[in-house]
This record gives C-alpha cells, structure tokens and sequence, in this order.
C-alpha cells in the first residue's frame, strides 16, 4: 500500500493550461456581462424612484400652495372685518 501511494505522489499533477486562460475569459466575460445587467437595471430603479419621488414633492407642493392661499384669503376676510368694524 505504500509503495502505491509512493508512486502516486511522485506523479507530477498535470493541469491543462491551455484551456485555463479560456475558461478565465469566459467566466470573466459572464461576470461583466452580470455586472452590465445589474447596474443598468438599478439605474432604471433608481430613475423610477425619482420621478417618483419628485411627484410626491410636486403634490406636496401643491397641497401647501393651496393651504397657503386659503390662509391669506382667511387673513384678507379678517382684515376686511376688522376694519368695517371700526
């Protein structure tokens, strides 16, 4: 038995180095290709959040634009009120 595994030892390992630089290329081309992919679909997202976002920042607006003037028509009726009464 130790002679078999003597003999296995003092076998050299071959490993294919022609293939190796192929097999690299390909799973590096895959990687980029994975990576191409996920950032332009976060850029959509994220394009997607945006106008998202800045659609609720225009109704915002609007709905304290609209508090605003119902505010100042307030104020003017007060105003006007006041003044007729002295």
């Amino acid at each position: 038995m130790r002679q078999t595994l003597k003999f296995v030892q003092e076998q050299p390992i071959e490993e294919p180095k022609s293939d190796a630089p192929l097999i690299d290329h390909i799973d590096m081309s895959k990687e980029l290709e994975l990576v191409r992919t996920t950032v332009l679909q976060l850029e959509e997202e994220l394009e997607k959040q945006k106008k998202e976002h800045e659609a609720e920042l225009e109704r915002q607006k609007a709905t304290f634009q609209e508090k605003i003037n119902k505010l100042q028509a307030q104020m003017s009726q007060e105003i006007k009120t006041k003044t007729q009464m002295t």
